[in-house]
């Protein structure tokens, strides 16, 4: 079994959408309600939307400023996007404030996780950039799963696999892939006494 592992750069910071949405009385913006930095926007009175359903919370006869979550899923955004602009009666501001930082890697994240058999994602359960890149993992591999350290690792997801590929999000601190890696490989060099499972590779 073939391990691999694919780092990132820190998380950029937030704060640009609350700046934007102080602009306007009722602006909305696309993103996870439950993470920290929408709580912020919460806070400030701002209607947040994760997906379709969320949109009857906006009154589309008011003039409406629409934004992102900075660490938010750029398709997510912009399909919101196109339904707000079909709906409301006056032509709306929209504001692209995903960064694009986290937007490549989306893609880039989603190819990885395809050339594996299995595929482990280290992420912060409060990370909202490690939920937007783990819905695109998972999206691209069912057989993906998502831990916040190598002690929740469980055997039986690595049944019959003969690569995984170790990932996170980007504010996941290389050590944390690291650990995750090694773990696999001493599992997996256990394994070897009564299988032929081949043997880990080092994470690169």
């Amino acid at each position: 079994m073939a391990t691999r592992n694919i780092f990132g750069p820190p998380d950029p910071p937030t704060g640009g959408a609350e700046r934007l949405a102080k602009q306007v009385e009722k602006p909305a913006a696309s993103g996870a309600p439950q993470t920290p930095d929408s709580s912020l926007l919460t806070h400030h009175s701002i209607i947040v939307v994760e997906s379709e359903a969320d949109l009857g919370q906006i009154d589309f006869d008011r003039p409406i400023y629409f934004l992102a979550q900075t660490t938010g899923s750029l398709a997510t955004f912009r399909k919101l996007a196109a339904q707000i602009e079909q709906k409301a009666t006056h032509p709306p501001i929209i504001k692209d404030t995903i960064c694009r930082q986290v937007a490549d890697r989306e893609h880039s994240i989603a190819n990885f996780a395809r050339k594996h058999d299995v595929v482990i994602f280290v992420a912060g359960a409060k990370s909202s950039n490690g939920q937007v890149l783990f819905e695109a993992v998972k999206a691209a591999n069912p057989r993906s799963h998502k831990i916040e350290s190598a002690r929740e690792l469980r055997p039986e997801w690595l049944a019959d696999a003969a690569t995984v590929g170790v990932c996170g999000a980007t504010s996941t601190p290389r050590w944390a892939m690291e650990e995750v890696s090694e773990k696999l490989k001493t599992k997996n060099s256990a394994a070897q006494k009564t299988s032929s499972t081949p043997t880990a590779s080092k994470p690169r």
